[in-house]
């Protein structure tokens, strides 16, 4: 049987809470403090009874570096230490990990903007999103080169690229390995 929780969102005294003591994701408070500052909180943090955070232990932390005296929870009837209250901290941390983008949709997101202040992304993030979404046809590079050689059954590339592009392309393999970035290049 699925568990079922009341969701009501009440407004807390910010002194009242403390994070999880066990909470292993180190999140970057700076950036969620930018968001707090440019867009407030569009969602409650997640509590026990006892004000230990489930969820939202790094906008808390956030929200007492601007000096903020209360903020919006959700308070959940689970035991902080409790393994229910432990699958509700790491699911919450993990399934934002499991996510992926959408890359050319973010990047039409993200130039929509007139600032990426409070967004989470930097310049830079852009230019290697830019760099990521618009990349040059493999193929014709290639061709330009002359570098394609077959070498144990494999094609191996050899490509000329500016210092940037080659920074973001080694970047993409490593985390996504060859055979992908060069799949969705050429897509």
């Amino acid at each position: 049987m699925t568990p079922t929780h009341t969701l009501t969102t009440t407004t807390t005294p910010i002194k009242k809470l403390r994070p999880h003591p066990s909470n292993p994701r180190n999140g970057d408070t700076d950036a969620i403090a930018q968001s707090l500052q440019v867009n407030g909180q569009y969602r409650p943090i997640v509590i026990t009874k006892d004000g230990t955070i489930l969820a939202g232990n790094h906008t808390y932390a956030a929200a007492m570096e601007l000096g903020w005296d209360t903020i919006d929870t959700v308070t959940l009837d689970v035991d902080p230490l409790s393994a229910e209250a432990h699958r509700i901290m790491l699911a919450d941390n993990r399934t934002s990990d499991l996510g992926r983008y959408d890359d050319g949709l973010l990047l039409s997101l993200l130039r929509e903007l007139e600032t990426l202040e409070g967004s989470g992304y930097t310049t830079d993030d852009l230019a290697a999103l830019t760099h990521l979404v618009e990349a040059p046809d493999l193929d014709a590079l290639a061709a330009q080169v002359g570098g394609v050689t077959d070498e144990d059954g494999l094609v191996r590339v050899v490509m000329k690229l500016p210092a940037d592009l080659a920074e973001t392309f080694a970047a993409e393999v490593e985390v996504h390995g060859a055979e992908a970035v060069a799949r969705k290049a050429l897509a």
